[in-house]
């Protein structure tokens, strides 16, 4: 039976695994073309000699007669579908993730088509574009925003939130963080 080993993150990706490769390394991961084994590319242990036993560790799992995969628990999605959906979420924690998804890149003439929420274990929970810009989800919106005991996640929040803002008349949430932001500011 081949095996397929995944050398360096560009190689991982193509071959569909979502995760950062310090996440997997020497682990095995099911994909569409079946289980991949992540690595670091032998050019990266050149650069990173340190790293060299964890590599090789890595590399001898290709070896092993028996794959044991990665566990990678599948995600929960519910679509919203009424004021009544939206109003029983209780998030589980202080922290929300927030993502927009929108049909380009101009905030002033380009629609939201969906916006999506995260506030629970290997959960979350999607708002249709149809759904976005009626005046209940606008109330609840702002409450999220509004609040200073829930955090609001956002990647490229400028973007997310520029968009919000100009689209459906929400004020800038009040307790926000960018993991865009941070990692610039991190490298």
């Amino acid at each position: 039976n081949a095996r397929i080993v995944g050398l360096g993150r560009f190689a991982i990706k193509a071959l569909g695994v979502r995760r950062e490769l310090k996440e997997v390394d020497g682990c095995w991961i099911e994909t569409h073309r079946g289980p991949v084994l992540a690595s670091y590319h032998p050019a990266y242990i050149l650069r990173q000699p340190g790293q060299f036993s964890a590599f090789k560790h890595g590399i001898g799992q290709a070896f092993e007669p028996e794959i044991r995969l990665l566990h990678m628990p599948k995600a929960n999605y519910t679509i919203i579908e009424c004021e009544a959906d939206l109003k029983a979420l209780k998030f589980e924690d202080d922290l929300v993730a927030v993502d927009i998804e929108t049909t380009g890149f101009d905030h002033t003439g380009d629609r939201i088509t969906c916006i999506g929420f995260s506030g629970w274990e290997n959960s979350g929970v999607i708002v249709p574009g149809e759904l976005v810009y009626t005046d209940w989800f606008n109330s609840w919106l702002t409450e999220l925003f509004t609040s200073t005991k829930i955090k609001v996640v956002f990647h490229n929040g400028k973007f997310d939130i520029k968009f919000l803002i100009h689209q459906l008349g929400v004020p800038h949430p009040v307790n926000w963080f960018d993991t865009m932001l941070a990692h610039y500011a991190m490298n």
